[in-house]
């Protein structure tokens, strides 16, 4: 059952796609939403138990629908719905770490000496980096998109950003972990991570498409959604074979 409902995502994300590459509005509004639905389905029908992910997955269908059109109230509920999405992915991450061998790993390197200290220090720094690299990425994105919003919408997406940045930082954790532990798994880490960062890079783009008047930007809703689904599904796909 679970290969068919991912057969329905698969093919219901690649009929959206098409209506954005011709820019067909009704038909992205009524294939939107379908999307995280095909996703849910696919998770549920794991058998597993993920009382943290499928609330991700349900704050992200929300706000899809709310993005739908155009409107103020309408982007701050979406954003207000994708908010809590990553705070549920950010528990997801967190459990995850625990619940791994790489929480045993982290227990053991506290305090450490030699070797754990070295890790400790280089994941650390890899972190820090990381950190700077969002904020910095976060902030270039709303300096072109501020001249068309006032200053509380303005903090309000450089918040929600920022927030999406901390989802992949907490992604990132899980990966460097997953790296230096035997037996954890390693490549769902890598495709957790990759999703992550696809999901902040077309929350990027979402931002100067929709708010950036220069000429020079893509208006296509193609780039956006195609980076959203891939990670998205990375991400479902990844967290599947920590349970």
């Amino acid at each position: 059952m679970s290969a068919v409902f991912l057969f329905l995502f698969f093919a219901v994300t690649l009929i959206h796609l098409v209506f954005c590459l011709i820019k067909n509005d009704r038909g992205r509004a009524l294939t939107k939403p379908l999307i995280l639905i095909s996703l849910i389905t696919y998770t549920i029908s794991w058998g597993r138990s993920v009382p943290v992910f499928i609330p991700a997955l349900i704050f992200c269908l929300l706000g899809d629908i709310f993005l739908i059109g155009d409107g103020d109230k309408k982007l701050i509920a979406g954003g207000a719905s994708f908010s809590a999405a990553h705070i549920f992915l950010i528990a997801e991450f967190s459990i995850l770490i625990k619940n791994s061998k790489s929480g045993k790993f982290l227990s053991a390197i506290k305090g450490g000496s030699g070797s754990r200290a070295s890790f400790a220090l280089i994941l650390v720094t890899v972190l820090a980096m990381a950190s700077i690299f969002y904020v910095a990425a976060s902030f270039i994105t709303m300096r072109k998109c501020m001249d068309n919003l006032d200053t509380k919408m303005t903090m309000g997406l450089y918040t929600y950003l920022l927030l999406n940045g901390v989802m992949n930082i907490f992604a990132l954790f899980l990966l460097l972990c997953s790296a230096a532990v035997k037996g954890a798994s390693f490549s769902g880490a890598i495709m957790i991570y990759i999703g992550a960062l696809l999901f902040f890079l077309s929350d990027c783009i979402l931002f100067k498409n929709r708010f950036s008047k220069s000429d020079h930007v893509n208006q296509s809703h193609f780039p956006v959604m195609l980076l959203y689904s891939a990670g998205m599904f990375l991400i479902t796909q990844g967290i599947k074979t920590f349970i």
